[in-house]
């Protein structure tokens, strides 16, 4: 019996020592850490919590690819959702401080967020303007809804993982004539 829970607690160990150590990404990390373009391109990052996007379509309008349709008070919405640790990558930086992410193949599937300055710059997911129950946000060339606890969906990366990255640095010294 104490053989097996010593196994077990080994296990457990090892588990909790091998999982991801998930953190939001914010203003400061990507300071400390010297974070440029080429950096951010080489993130693994993920949603802090779920996001929904949604709009309603007019009669002929068809979806294309994995948007969903329902309706709602007879209406078609197409409904997009990115689940809560859904991985994405870095596409580019729209303006200072801010992050375009993809979390799905195809141009213009990206969403944008930057750093909340009552939240100590953590990066949570921006919108063109956010009313008392919903955000507007563009996605694939399209005005969306979102929720409004979607606007508390942060960026968080596996600090561990970017902890091991090694990067190769060179001083020259210069040359002198001989």
């Amino acid at each position: 019996m104490i053989k097996y829970i010593a196994i077990i607690l080994t296990a457990s160990t090892v588990l909790v020592s091998c999982s991801p150590r998930l953190e939001p990404i914010t203003e400061d990390l990507i300071e400390e850490y010297n974070f440029d373009d080429r950096a951010l391109k080489n993130i693994q990052y993920y949603l802090s919590s779920d996001i929904v996007l949604y709009r309603s379509l007019s009669d002929g309008e068809s979806i294309i690819e994995n948007g969903r349709v329902t309706l709602k008070n007879g209406k078609k919405v197409e409904e997009i959702v990115f689940r809560a640790g859904t991985p994405g990558v870095y596409v580019f930086s729209p303006k200072d401080n801010t992050l375009a992410i993809s979390f799905e193949e195809g141009k213009g599937k990206y969403l944008i967020f930057g750093p909340i300055k009552d939240r100590r710059g953590h990066y949570r997911l921006l919108a063109k303007q956010w009313n008392k129950n919903y955000g507007i946000v563009n996605y694939d060339g399209q005005a969306y809804r979102t929720p409004a606890a979607s606007a508390y969906a942060e960026l968080v990366i596996d600090l561990k993982a970017q902890n091991q990255v090694v990067r190769k640095k060179k001083e020259v010294s210069g040359r002198t004539v001989n």
